[in-house]
């Protein structure tokens, strides 16, 4: 919300906006700023301000092709090793239960044969 400067009532809709462009920087970069006017509800005074801001940059469209290609590799090869990650966490957990599984076996086998003695 936009306090008005006369009377500091928070104003919340401009009633126009528009963007401004600044020049870039030696490295490509411009602010993008939104501007609006607002005219308090209250006590009836018009003014602006600014209502959102965001940095661009001029970029080579040959480059942001090959970036956005190296990008999208990325993410495939993400997806890829996390598949593996899984893979392998679960044979782990498959190989702990079937010690898990060999000991219990073992176990009911003892149980059996110190049963059978007291029979």
């Amino acid at each position: 919300m936009v306090q008005c400067p006369e009377c500091k009532t928070d104003n919340k809709k401009p009633s126009r906006t528009w963007k401004i462009l600044d020049e870039p920087n030696r490295f490509g970069v411009f602010n993008e700023r939104g501007v609006g006017i607002f005219q308090c509800f209250r006590c009836g005074t018009t003014f602006p301000s600014v209502v959102g801001n965001r940095q661009l940059a001029i970029v080579d469209a040959n480059k942001y092709a090959q970036l956005n290609k190296r990008i999208t590799a990325l993410i495939d090869e993400n997806t890829k090793l996390k598949e593996e990650v899984d893979v392998v966490s679960l044979q782990a957990k498959v190989d702990a239960l079937e010690r898990e599984v060999s000991a219990l076996i073992n176990e009911k086998k003892e149980l059996h044969t110190k049963l059978s003695r007291y029979r």
